[in-house]
Formats: structure tokens, C-alpha cells, sequence
């Protein structure tokens, strides 16, 4: 699944807004089953599965570069 419909997918269950920065992240193909009750894990595994870092500002706003 790309990056994107996962991004897309998680998003009404989390309060923060979520971009992709680099246009070529979102077509990254992610694998795997999540629970969508801890946004942090699913965004952790991205980190660590995929070439993107996870930087969160202010709490409500999360950039992946």
C-alpha cells in the first residue's frame, strides 16, 4: 500500500496533521498491519521500515521527511 492511502487511512484517528515533504515519500510501499489506537507505534515502524524520518513540532503537527 503506498504511503499515502496509509497516511490518508490513519488520519481520522489522530489528532495531528500529518505531511509527507518529499512528493517521492508518499509512493513508498507499506506493509504490515497497525493499530490504529497508538498513531505513534504505526509512526514509528514507518521510521524505522522505511529511508524517512518522523519529526513532530508542537504536538499537533507531524512532518516526514
Amino acid at each position: 500500500t503506498p504511503l499515502s492511502e496509509v497516511l490518508q487511512s490513519i488520519a481520522p484517528y489522530s489528532d495531528r496533521h500529518i505531511f509527507v515533504v518529499q512528493p517521492g515519500l508518499a509512493n513508498l510501499t507499506v506493509s504490515g498491519v497497525f493499530s490504529i489506537s497508538d498513531i505513534d507505534q504505526v509512526l514509528k515502524v514507518i521510521e524505522k521500515t522505511l529511508p524517512i524520518r518522523v519529526v513532530g513540532v508542537g504536538g499537533y503537527v507531524v512532518f516526514l521527511i
